[in-house]
């Protein structure tokens, strides 16, 4: 089980926020010399399960999970368990919660897998219930691939377990998202039927490599072939440097190739990458690589404030050339700048990613901005352009007890999952809503934000005082 490593206690006390456990579920399907099997890989949002300390203010949590494996209306196979911590000591800090089940199913059968989670802690919370209906259908003579499971680490096992593949014990990815704490990604398939096919002395090729999820076209030097022998089942376990791979959808491809270096088997795997550690810096601004581009386009009376617009998104280095040098810089070097910037988020269609963010200022500048602020200056506004439109908003305009507020919630905010930011309004006019809290890193924490919501006066309170520009009408 993946160690556990990260906490914000303020969310599990606000109920309305998460009135169920939130996870994520995918399943894989392989073959073996006896029977087909599939493997349930369950990620668990600690952030939407109740923690509570012990007398001895350990940590404590626990999860009741219900696998059942169904065909129609009659259960095949089920497994019923408790999640609960290994070490609860109160200083180590928790992560998302990863399982892994395998169930052995039949060959050419039609089947419903139910999952439940259950909080037995808290009393509020409903069951997560998740459904996924899956056929398995693997030939006795075509050669052909099984699903590509992506992994999270990997090892050698010195002894079968129940996470063990052609010996190694793999932990998976329950998700196929990147961000930008992974450089590499790893993923594991096994190839049958090779020996059926071919000869006992039969040679093939697997090619390897990443493509355009849209446009199909092979990205950068991520291909590689490889000369195998035939055999029942082939296993294959791969590592890519992902790096320098910008931000963008993407495909594993795996093909398995004969002598006539004819596809005869082909498999795909999407995955989606976030990469912020490409910056644009000022020595590179003068190759002028934006000729014929959407970049030309744009007026030299907008260039500066088509640059400023990317505060929310920018990186570091990024963010210092805006505020610091961007008034500075010559028309041309503007223009590569937005170039660049947009070519770092999209190799393949810098222009179409431009015009994709240009709608998001739209949107946020109709939705969030004030007399004196864009749309994308507001926190609402930069939180929106950063991580998208959140899964729910609980927006409490007129509550009597309270200052008015927004919770936005987010099942996946870039490469973190189950997020909650808190904006209120503390002067009670306008359209300006601050950012009161949140579990974001590195945005606005007030571990007393309950409190701070409470303190509607006529007078302004110190909290109040901590902020500064507001709208006033």
């Amino acid at each position: 089980m993946k160690k556990i490593i990260s906490l914000l206690l303020f969310v599990f006390l606000f109920s309305e926020g998460f009135t169920q456990v939130e996870a994520t579920f995918t399943l894989k399907r392989f073959n073996s010399l006896s029977q087909p099997y599939i493997e349930n890989y369950l990620k668990i949002y600690v952030s939407s399960i109740t923690l509570r300390e012990d007398p001895n203010e350990d940590i404590q949590y626990s999860l009741q999970v219900t696998q059942i494996l169904r065909q129609d209306s009659n259960i095949i196979d089920f497994k019923k368990y408790i999640i609960h911590p290994v070490d609860s000591n109160k200083n180590i800090v928790l992560d998302d919660l990863i399982d892994q089940q395998r169930f052995y199913v039949k060959n050419n059968e039609h089947y419903t897998m139910e999952i439940i989670i259950e909080d037995l802690i808290s009393e509020v919370r409903r069951p997560k219930k998740i459904e996924k209906a899956f056929n398995v259908n693997f030939s006795d003579v075509t050669i052909e691939f099984s699903d590509i499971q992506l992994i999270e680490q990997y090892s050698i096992a010195s002894k079968p377990t129940s996470i063990t593949k052609s010996g190694y014990n793999i932990v998976p990815m329950a998700e196929d998202f990147y961000g930008d704490n992974f450089d590499k990604i790893a993923y594991y398939t096994e190839i049958y039927n090779t020996s059926k096919t071919l000869d006992t002395n039969g040679k093939y090729l697997i090619n390897q490599y990443i493509e355009d999820y849209e446009t199909e076209k092979l990205v950068g030097e991520y291909n590689k072939i490889k000369r195998y022998s035939s055999s029942k089942i082939q296993p294959i376990l791969n590592v890519w440097d992902i790096e320098t791979l910008p931000t963008g959808n993407y495909n594993l491809v795996l093909k398995v190739k004969n002598k006539e270096n004819e596809v005869i088997a082909e498999k795909k795997q999407r995955f989606q990458r976030l990469n912020l550690s490409r910056s644009v810096q000022i020595k590179d601004l003068n190759t002028q690589s934006y000729n014929n581009t959407f970049v030309d386009a744009i007026p030299i009376d907008s260039l500066t404030e088509c640059i400023k617009c990317l505060l929310p998104i920018a990186s570091e280095l990024e963010r210092s050339t805006i505020e610091n040098q961007v008034n500075k810089l010559t028309d041309n070097m503007k223009r590569e700048f937005i170039y660049q910037f947009w070519k770092n988020q999209n190799a393949q269609d810098p222009g179409k990613s431009w015009r994709e963010y240009q709608n998001k200022l739209k949107y946020v500048h109709q939705e969030y901005s004030t007399r004196i602020l864009k749309g994308y200056e507001t926190d609402r506004g930069r939180i929106y352009l950063l991580y998208g439109m959140p899964n729910s908003i609980n927006d409490k305009p007129n509550s009597n007890n309270s200052y008015p507020y927004q919770v936005w919630h987010y099942y996946r905010a870039g490469k973190f999952n189950n997020k909650t930011c808190i904006f209120y309004s503390p002067n009670m006019i306008g359209n300006q809503y601050l950012l009161l809290h949140s579990d974001l890193p590195g945005e606005n924490k007030d571990l007393n934000w309950q409190r701070t919501l409470k303190k509607r006066s006529n007078g302004s309170s110190n909290e109040e005082l901590r902020h500064q520009n507001w709208e006033q009408y």
